[in-house]
């Protein structure tokens, strides 16, 4: 007869670096920074004019944390599998450093975080996009991986749509119907015109005036000789002028100059776009730049190997 055994049960403590360099391990980050590469290189093909950094800092933070909880995911979907490999079993889930529902807690949740991330911040479309590449990658290549070779067919798609995700966010894209990409893109090429080109909202106004006063039934009295008046009146000096003066624009250099002379663009009558991109792209480098720098130091900190 064996004497009882007594057995005692004691939580396990782990180490805070340790775990946070597991979780970062689990999103493997040397693929991520790939697929961040060719994200950026889609945003580049896809750029019409000047580069907006906030909107390349939102898509780049969007896609990591996307793309990383996507790989998470990934692990714990194929944790077993890794178990039985020599290459894969020293991966954090197959030896045991971390909980599969903990993997599975933080891959969900990033990954929510991220899409929902550049839904907010970048555009519905290339959120949907990147929805599209992880359920691409995980229900349809992932499986695929375990039963056929043509699971490389399969997971070239999602490979190929990151540099989607970025054309997309170059171009401004969003829902079908959304009408605030289309005024973007006309109040560019406005800004584009050469200062002849260019009118003030208010002789836009004066303008569609005329027409509806000229286009009415009333074609003789009053009413027309109004119009009359105001197609050739002189709204700076007050006094009636031919009509091929007061509608010839200013010259370019003209306009520019008037425009400089108030410190503002001769257009609209406020800052150049230019100008307002111009810094905030500055600021948003720095915070690009104060960014990489923490997570440098927290890999070095947390040991994260590679």
């Amino acid at each position: 007869m064996t004497p009882p055994t007594e057995v005692i049960v004691a939580p396990l403590v782990r180490d805070r670096r340790r775990v946070l360099a597991d979780l970062v391990a689990l999103t493997k980050p040397r693929v991520v920074l790939m697929v961040l590469v060719t994200t950026l290189v889609g945003y580049y093909v896809g750029l019409t004019g000047a580069a907006d950094w906030a909107r390349l800092l939102h898509l780049a933070l969007g896609t990591v944390l996307a793309a990383g909880g996507t790989l998470a995911l990934n692990q714990y979907w194929e944790r077993d599998v890794d178990a039985r490999m020599e290459r894969t079993r020293a991966r954090p889930l197959p030896d045991g450093r971390l909980m599969p529902l903990e993997a599975l807690a933080f891959g969900g949740a990033i990954t929510a975080l991220g899409i929902a991330y550049l839904a907010a911040f970048v555009g519905l479309a290339p959120a949907l996009v990147t929805l599209a590449t992880f359920a691409l990658y995980l229900f349809a290549y992932t499986p695929l991986k375990l039963r056929s070779p043509l699971c490389t067919i399969v997971g070239a798609v999602p490979g190929a749509l990151p540099p989607v995700t970025g054309w997309l966010a170059a171009r401004r894209a969003r829902a079908p119907g959304d009408r605030s990409a289309r005024n973007e893109r006309r109040a560019t090429d406005r800004d584009r015109l050469p200062g002849a080109a260019r009118r003030e909202p208010a002789a836009d106004a004066d303008r569609s005036r005329r027409r509806r006063l000229l286009r009415g039934r009333a074609g003789a009295g009053p009413r027309l000789r109004r119009a009359r008046r105001l197609a050739c009146a002189d709204p700076v000096a007050g006094r009636r002028a031919p009509c091929a003066v007061r509608l010839a624009p200013l010259s370019a250099g003209a306009a520019g100059a008037a425009g400089a002379g108030q410190g503002v663009s001769p257009t609209f009558g406020r800052t150049s776009p230019g100008r307002e991109l111009q810094t905030r792209n500055r600021l948003t480098l720095r915070v690009l730049l104060g960014i990489l720098t923490t997570l440098a130091l927290a890999t070095l900190l947390a040991g994260v190997r590679w």
